[in-house]
């Protein structure tokens, strides 16, 4: 695996400059978790930044589900192939994780540690929109989830699941699925059967 390749796709999707890429060919490292691993625990403070280059992961959190009050995991958001996971700040900042993040399917990273994501904001020539861009990445994978949870018919938020994230319907566990579109994995199967 070259991480010229992910760097030529990393650079066209956040507009990296020369420095940044050269920084960034420098310093990342490469680490691979098979699926349904996790990759950080809520409550956590996260020591690194990672990009994916292949592979499906989720972000989640505990929540009681109505009216059993029983304990669930629920998927809030997806992120798939050569796209930075979770949120920047978090790391930048050193706050604690408000969901865990895991591996819904085999996936390859690369990674930089908090020290160097500091050294490459320093070195930036225009840091501000650096860390722009990489924020934006996060927001995009929030309004996935919104477009995708709007009061629409079950059927309509599959429909619209499938068109902003057409990888993931038929590679990630159902059950991930139907808790990201806030329907059981029965409703889930019963409206992809139909199809």
């Amino acid at each position: 695996m070259d991480i010229n390749i992910f760097l030529d796709n990393l650079q066209q999707r956040y507009r990296l400059d020369e420095g940044e890429r050269q920084f960034l060919s420098e310093h990342m490292q490469r680490k691979r978790l098979a699926a349904l691993k996790k990759l950080h625990e809520a409550g956590e403070v996260p020591k690194r930044v990672y990009f994916l280059y292949d592979g499906i992961v989720r972000g989640c959190r505990r929540e009681l589900s109505k009216p059993a009050g029983e304990e669930r995991m629920v998927t809030t958001w997806f992120c798939h192939k050569q796209r930075l996971v979770g949120n920047i700040q978090d790391v930048v900042l050193g706050r604690r994780l408000q969901e865990h993040v895991e591996t819904c399917t085999p996936c390859t990273f690369y990674y930089l540690s908090r020290e160097d994501i500091s050294l490459l904001m320093a070195r930036s020539a225009n840091l501000i929109s650096l860390y722009n861009r990489l924020i934006r990445g996060y927001i995009r994978l929030l309004t996935c989830r919104s477009e995708c949870s709007a009061p629409l018919r079950g059927e309509d938020r599959v429909r619209r699941f499938m068109e902003l994230l057409p990888h993931c319907i038929h590679r990630v566990p159902q059950e991930h699925a139907a808790s990201y579109l806030g329907m059981t994995r029965e409703t889930l199967n019963r409206i992809l059967n139909k199809k």
